[in-house]
């Protein structure tokens, strides 16, 4: 099936809508990123985009979809080769691929399984094993199903872990590699799109926050309606190359006897916390490379999951605004520019809580936890609090002539780590729990050695004390 090498493949492409107009050409997936480059034209130059394009590669591969296609550019005759090619090319960049259908905008999924970074560590999964080739190695137990409910009350499906195991046999000795992986079982039949943004995305959202760190989608396989009993291969923008998981490493949290609940848990409340999710993993798999863009990301994202967890927090009441403005009214010695402008803050800023406010809120949400994010003590707690809006302010409204590297590295890390952990409450951990994993964790010791040599006042081995 390959050709031209290890991930291009020649053959035939067209539109769901005119399956007799092919159009030859190359399929170049790199890098998880699927670039076609045809020897015709499959749709206007000015459109923005084309939904679904069915294709059938040279041997082995006779059905493959590609997804939200974007023409790139438009090539001169000549393509591949001027001796032989006079017709003018178009190369287009997918946006994703499933191989193994020819599917359409009416497939829907009823399946998906998904493996990712950190579900073998979470899910405690045996290491590798070689055994003797007697009667074969055991069965690993599957954890039940759980059942799926949106806020709503919708029924959004089940969700599953199960366990695989590859066996190899040599020298009459059978190795055996397990991993796990997730199984989402659907109640009422999805689009492609939808499973993909509301299931499988979300659970790479959690499972970064439980490694704090980055985690990446290595396997994501589907089963639609029409497709009886075979899975189909995804690729594209939502899956990368699997990271190694040491299995040493200490995540946030692990498996317990309740199974699948938390993840369940956070599929349906995830959308509750707005951005915070996808900020946070972004931050947390070191999408931000500038320290400052990394912490006033941070800060924006913490100000508005506050706003997200607890809307009824205000400022002022609106009896207080009410009679601040009739006073304001009412006063002879003030000028009416100046009267305006006051009544405008009132109904504005004045009216929801300060930054510091809501850093405040997120602090006393997460006792114990914050005594090892933000510092042993009440006094302390409130000088880093002090400093991050100080920071904040400085970065929003250009005041800081120096960059200091160093402060912003810690503060980043600390806001990163207080708005992933107040996210993990929402599906069900205990500050209590956290507070004991996080300081094991690979950015929980970060922590622990960049704040005791740039911010030891909060972070020294004086006045703080944890296990490194």
């Amino acid at each position: 099936m390959k050709h031209l090498g290890d991930n291009e493949w020649l053959g035939d492409f067209w539109l769901p809508e005119r399956p007799d107009d092919t159009v030859a050409g190359l399929l170049c997936v790199h890098n998880h990123k699927p670039i076609l480059i045809l020897l015709g034209q499959l749709g206007l130059f000015s459109a923005p985009r084309i939904p679904i394009i069915h294709g059938a590669l040279v041997a082995g591969q006779p059905f493959i979809t590609l997804f939200d296609a974007v023409i790139d550019s438009e090539s001169q005759p000549g393509v591949f080769n001027a001796c032989s090619v006079d017709l003018t090319g178009q190369t287009l960049q997918a946006s994703w691929i499933v191989y193994g259908h020819w599917l359409t905008e009416q497939s829907r999924v009823t399946h998906a399984f998904v493996h990712l970074t950190g579900l073998d560590t979470w899910a405690q999964v045996p290491p590798p094993s070689v055994e003797p080739c007697l009667e074969g190695p055991g069965k690993q137990p599957e954890v039940p199903a759980i059942a799926l409910t949106s806020l709503e009350g919708a029924q959004l499906g089940s969700l599953r872990l199960k366990f695989r195991a590859e066996h190899t046999v040599e020298m009459g000795l059978t190795a055996t590699k397990r991993t796990a992986q997730l199984e989402w079982v659907a109640a009422e039949p999805m689009t492609c799109e939808d499973v993909t943004e509301n299931i499988v995305i979300p659970l790479k959202q959690f499972f970064a926050l439980i490694r704090t760190g980055p985690a990446v989608i290595d396997r994501y396989r589907l089963r639609v309606a029409d497709v009886a009993g075979i899975s189909l291969e995804v690729d594209g923008w939502m899956v990368a190359d699997s990271i190694e998981e040491r299995r040493h490493e200490t995540n946030a949290v692990r498996r317990t006897e309740t199974g699948v609940e938390p993840i369940a848990r956070w599929l349906e409340r995830y959308k509750t916390l707005g951005r915070a999710p996808t900020t946070t993993a972004n931050a947390l798999a070191g999408h931000y490379p500038f320290l400052d863009g990394k912490f006033t990301t941070m800060a924006m994202t913490s100000e508005g999951l506050h706003r997200n967890l607890h809307p009824e927090k205000c400022g002022l009441t609106r009896a207080q605004t009410n009679a601040a403005k009739r006073a304001i009214k009412a006063a002879t010695d003030i000028d009416e520019a100046t009267k305006e402008k006051l009544s405008s803050l009132l109904g504005g800023q004045l009216s929801q809580p300060s930054f510091r406010n809501r850093i405040a809120q997120l602090q006393d949400d997460l006792q114990p936890l914050t005594q090892f994010l933000c510092g042993p003590t009440p006094e302390l707690q409130n000088c880093w609090s002090q400093k991050v809006v100080r920071l904040r302010n400085d970065y929003a409204h250009a005041l800081r002539d120096e960059f200091e590297s160093g402060l912003t590295r810690v503060l980043a890390s600390s806001l990163t780590l207080l708005v992933a952990a107040r996210c993990l409450v929402e599906a069900g951990y205990r500050p209590e729990q956290l507070s004991e994993s996080f300081p094991k964790t690979r950015a929980g010791q970060n922590l622990i050695h960049y704040g005791r040599v740039y911010l030891p006042s909060l972070y020294g081995p004086i006045n703080f004390k944890t296990s490194s």
